[in-house]
């Protein structure tokens, strides 16, 4: 698996660091995501809404652009994969990176979080993208569904 490389840094986005701290991430993303992890982590500091972020890579697994995908409401929010492999193809991504909230404090994923984690595993694979990973996020802790087996 290639490095995830030359992502903002965390304080660009209003980032602390919070996940370096033992115990703090659940599973073991590889070492080089660290600063994607940070980075991620802080889009969703002090959200009262669940929010799917996207993150765009090149073909050398280096940062193009991110955007939010969809707000949810308290519970859910619904994957557009439509949206995302567009975006994808018009910015030439050979990558992306998926992560969202749980506002329940847990951060494992549920059933239709990994229902639509492997949807989207083969029909990117199907136009050559890649599902890097895909973290969840809560205030204290995070989850990466490749370290955890589910991509």
């Amino acid at each position: 698996m290639r490095a995830l490389q030359a992502f903002p840094s965390d304080r660009e986005h209003g980032g602390d660091g919070q996940l370096r701290r033992t115990g703090m991430f659940v599973g073991n993303p590889r070492p080089a995501a660290g600063g994607a992890v940070r980075y991620l982590h802080g889009i969703f500091a002090g959200l009262s809404e669940e929010r799917l972020h996207a993150v765009f890579l090149g073909a050398d697994m280096r940062y193009l652009h991110d955007r939010t995908v969809v707000t949810g409401g308290l519970g859910e929010v619904t994957v557009r994969a439509r949206w995302l492999l567009q975006e994808a193809f018009a910015s030439g991504a050979h990558g992306i990176v998926l992560a969202h909230n749980h506002l329940s404090g847990i951060c494992r994923p549920s059933e239709a979080d990994i229902q639509t984690t492997r949807r989207l595993v083969t029909l990117f694979r199907d136009v050559e993208i890649e599902l890097v990973d895909h973290f969840i996020f809560t205030t204290e802790r995070g989850f990466s569904m490749r370290a955890g087996g589910y991509l």
